[in-house]
């Protein structure tokens, strides 16, 4: 099991002997080194992208079978795979692999989302042309779910 430095400094306020201290303070100062080694290697670094200019909430909307955390939401991320990229290297077993990455992607925005008290879900359902129009998506571009990303409902 992995933990982010939020996990593992959390897990510290549970386990304090001083052996479980140590451990963890290991583990945080590993994890500060990679996250630097990744900032600084322009090659591992991933990002987001903002594709589109604009608030396209009401029509990413209205594509997703008008699901309201989509308009209600502060930041609405896309997640779309180029299939071929990853293919060229794998073959078929490319398509599985881009759902892999995809599946830890969507787990990371729900660790941060949790740990900075936002709400999120994955929305499956929409239609692919509409949202390949609106997010301006080109023809080897398929969209694979949607992240609403806002404040809990005080509901």
């Amino acid at each position: 099991m992995a933990f982010t430095e939020q996990g593992v400094a959390m897990l510290s306020s549970v386990l304090n002997s001083k052996r479980a201290i140590q451990v963890n303070i290991q583990i945080i100062r590993t994890f500060t080194k990679l996250r630097h080694a990744l900032l600084d290697n322009e090659n591992l670094r991933k990002e987001l992208v903002k594709i589109v200019d604009g608030d396209k909430r009401a029509e990413v909307c209205r594509a997703s079978l008008n699901q309201s955390p989509i308009s209600d939401a502060a930041a609405v991320i896309v997640f779309c795979a180029i299939y071929e990229r990853t293919m060229v290297k794998y073959g078929e077993r490319g398509i599985r692999y881009v759902f892999i990455e995809v599946g830890h992607a969507v787990q990371n925005i729900y660790l941060q989302a949790v740990s900075l008290k936002l709400g999120t879900l994955v929305i499956g359902a929409f239609n692919d042309n509409d949202l390949k129009k609106i997010m301006r998506f080109d023809l080897y571009e398929y969209p694979l779910c949607i992240m609403p990303v806002g404040k809990l409902s005080s509901e």
